[in-house]
């Protein structure tokens, strides 16, 4: 019996993108998880905690979810993590990462030499 593997080709794009779903999938369901718990132990008939509880509970954990999906979404792109560390790079904090930022800006790119900045913006936008 012969057995065949077949090899999937992945894209780099493709594995990005499936990560940031997975954070975004992993962060809902951290958000909703301990409101569905206890909801779904009421359901069956034993409540771990009371309605007032409840309602406590949803008050807090219920609007976590929708207050922190956009700072995920756009901490998963590249341009807005450079802006942030050129940022904090004005006040003192991560220095070393935005001299590296800059340098990519300015066309040099070290070990390959120069290339044109247009060139360097078309590439960061299709990582994207």
């Amino acid at each position: 019996m012969q057995v065949t593997y077949y090899k999937t080709r992945h894209n780099k794009g493709e594995s990005k993108i499936a990560r940031k779903m997975a954070l975004l999938v992993l962060t809902n369901f951290a958000c909703w998880a301990p409101v569905s718990f206890f909801a779904f132990t009421a359901a069956l008939g034993y409540p771990l905690i009371s309605v007032t509880k409840s309602k406590i509970l949803l008050v807090f954990f219920y609007p976590i979810n929708s207050c922190f999906n956009p700072y995920l979404y756009a901490l998963l792109t590249k341009h807005y993590r450079r802006d942030l560390v050129l940022t904090l790079a004005r006040i003192g904090i991560c220095k070393a990462r935005a001299h590296s930022y800059k340098m990519i800006l300015s066309g040099y790119t070290g070990n390959t030499g120069l290339h044109s900045l247009s060139s360097s913006r078309k590439q960061s936008h299709d990582e994207i």
